[in-house]
Parts: structure tokens; C-alpha cells; sequence
């Protein structure tokens, strides 16, 4: 491997696109989206250091944008609402794509710095969702691609 093009952080926001998002409650996740965008945009250093990826999440996690140079991009997608809320489908698919994404971006000849999470939810997850067992997975010190998980209450979040 040459030179490294330079140093990315892959930051990955996670959205419960659950039926309680309905309404207002997405409508502020898709405003906040194309609020980055446009703050990105206009400050092109640092959205040259930003992989960003787009995860939707109701029964089942959906990638929405796959680690994208926000430079490149017009609009962002436009997030719907539906469904249950499965922390551990969302936590399962970061878990899943987390060594893929980190290793196409090694594969660039970046320099890949720990990634970021930021997690967006109304509520508490199904019953018996199982999301404590991934989320312990995700933290595990052994886990090269380990994230730093921020999490967020939207709306009348519980």
C-alpha cells in the first residue's frame, strides 16, 4: 500500500423509521438530514473528512446512503415511517457492514479513524428484542471497527 490519500471518519446515522415516527417525528429526521447536508456542503475541509452512511430501521434495518463523500451528493434520501422498532436489526446491520465499510475505505488508501454512530429513536425497542446481546458484540474490545455510539431521543422519545 502507497501514501494514504488522506484520513476519513466513517460516521453512520442510524433512524427508527417505526410506525410511532409518523408524522412529525420523521419529518424532523428528514429536515435534520438536508440541514447537514447543506452545513457539510459549505464547508468543504471538513466534509472532505466525512464518510457518511444513512441506516433506516423499523423490523428490519435498510442502508439508505452507503458511506458517501457528502461533497459528491445533491440531496439527501427522504426517510418513511412504518412498522416496529428493532434496535438489534439496526444494531445487527451496523455490526455486519462496520469491517466491510472500514476496509473499502483502507482499500482507497485512507486512513480510517475510529467510526461514529449516531442513534435516533422515539422509544424503547420490541420486547425481547435481543439488542443488548449485538450492542455487546459492537462494544466488545476485540471488535477492530468498535464505534463510538451516541445516542438521541426524538420527539416524545421514551
Amino acid at each position: 500500500m502507497g501514501e494514504p490519500v488522506g484520513t476519513v471518519l466513517p460516521v453512520y446515522f442510524i433512524a427508527d423509521c417505526s410506525g410511532s415516527m409518523i408524522g412529525e417525528p420523521i419529518t424532523q429526521v428528514n429536515r435534520g438530514l438536508t440541514s447537514l447536508l447543506d452545513s457539510l456542503q459549505s464547508e468543504p475541509m471538513a466534509a472532505s473528512k466525512v464518510r457518511f452512511c444513512i441506516i433506516g430501521f423499523d423490523d428490519r434495518a435498510r442502508c439508505h446512503l452507503e458511506p458517501t463523500d457528502l461533497r459528491s451528493i445533491e440531496s439527501m434520501p427522504t426517510m418513511s415511517a412504518g412498522g416496529t422498532t428493532s434496535y438489534s436489526a439496526a444494531l445487527s446491520a451496523l455490526y455486519q457492514r462496520l469491517p466491510v465499510d472500514v476496509q473499502n475505505l483502507k482499500s482507497q488508501s485512507y486512513l480510517v479513524n475510529r467510526p461514529a454512530v449516531f442513534f435516533l429513536s422515539d422509544g424503547a425497542p420490541n420486547g425481547g428484542d435481543g439488542w443488548e446481546r449485538v450492542h455487546d458484540n459492537l462494544m466488545a474490545p476485540d471488535f477492530k471497527q468498535r464505534p463510538n455510539i451516541l445516542s438521541f431521543g426524538i420527539g416524545q422519545a421514551d
